[in-house]
Order: C-alpha cells, then structure tokens, then sequence
C-alpha cells in the first residue's frame, strides 16, 4: 500500500489528508472486523444476537466516518468474546 499512498500524496492531497483523519476509524474498523471473522459470525448474525442494528454493526466496520460510540463498540466486541482497550499516548509536540 506504500505505492499507492505515495501516488496519492503525488496527485490527490485531498485524499491523503481524509485517509489521515480517518486512520483512527479505519484501525477500529479492520479490528472489530478481525474479531468478528474469528468467531465464525456474519454481520448478520451478530446484529441479531447483540441487539445492534444491521446498520450499526455495518458502521462500526466501515473504514471511514463517524467514530462509533464507545457503548455499541463494546456490545459489539461482547459478542465477538472481546475487551475494548482504549490508551492514551502523549504526543511527542
């Protein structure tokens, strides 16, 4: 993915700016997704079981948005049999 973050930067800086903002969103996403492929659940599955809507759990996935609330992430890592850990780390500025 380097080339094509290069490439971006070169051509679309609109793009590598929205990619930065939403790097927080994108590693929830691809986590709580990781999570729930573990457990063997479809998207589907899960929103029955834990209560979420389909769109909620669709949300949570997405890679890009609005963050979910802390309340539907940890329903949703509930039913995958996972914690949320959240950390805060003092920036180097």
């Amino acid at each position: 993915m380097g080339v094509i973050r290069d490439r971006l930067r070169q051509t679309r800086p609109d793009v590598e700016e929205q990619l930065i903002l939403n790097e927080d969103k994108r590693e929830i996403a691809l986590e709580a997704r990781r999570v729930r492929k573990i457990r063997r659940l479809t998207v589907e599955q899960l929103a029955e079981a834990s209560g979420l809507s389909l769109d909620e759990v669709l949300a949570i996935e997405a890679p890009s948005g609005e963050l979910p609330s802390l309340t539907s992430l940890k329903t949703y890592a509930e039913f995958c049999g996972a914690k949320i850990r959240v950390r805060f780390e003092a920036s180097e500025r």
